[in-house]
């Protein structure tokens, strides 16, 4: 709690997924000083508690993180299987609310191959709500193909971590995207 608020004071925008699973959670995270939640299992396992989070915090302080293997949702930390395809749990929340995702394929997690652009398009074509993509984002070409496709950003991890990517080429690829004319 310390971080976050003394990150908040500091001006910094934070974003806090992890463990949250209630209602009151949410609202002790945002009282923290967390710009928006990233809610994962909860909202695979009761469509209806990420409603009631919305309505209580509204959509901008609300993310639903879709974990996926072969398009099936993951929850409890990618332990279990849940009965959603991504497509079929994002349009549900969608209509519950839900205006923004972070999508991770959870095979392509830290390979530093690629992420699935394939089933990320997948999840782009058939929502209205913004995606984050997340899982295997490597190279500056695959922030670029992913903007262009539509992500509204990426999660990049192991390759900043490992030097493979810098921070700075990561958000010029992101911009370059931004800049091109459609």
């Amino acid at each position: 709690a310390a971080i976050v608020s003394e990150s908040a004071n500091a001006g910094v925008p934070v974003q806090l997924g992890g463990g949250l699973r209630s209602v009151p959670d949410v609202r002790a995270a945002l009282h923290a000083g967390v710009d928006r939640v990233i809610v994962g299992t909860a909202a695979a396992k009761s469509p209806d508690l990420a409603e009631e989070m919305v309505q209580s915090f509204g959509p901008e302080k609300i993310v639903v993180s879709i974990d996926a293997r072969d398009g099936v949702v993951a929850t409890h930390g990618w332990q279990l299987h849940s009965n959603y395809q991504v497509e079929d749990l994002a349009n549900e929340l969608v209509e519950r609310g839900i205006r923004r995702f972070v999508y991770t394929d959870i095979a392509q997690d830290g390979m530093l191959t690629s992420p699935n652009i394939g089933s990320t398009r997948a999840l782009l074509s058939t929502t209205k709500a913004a995606i984050i993509a997340a899982g295997g984002v490597t190279t500056t070409e695959q922030i670029r193909l992913l903007a262009a496709a539509g992500c509204e950003g990426a999660i990049v991890g192991t390759a900043l971590y490992e030097g493979r990517l810098t921070l700075k080429d990561a958000k010029a690829a992101a911009n370059e995207s931004e800049s091109k004319p459609s």
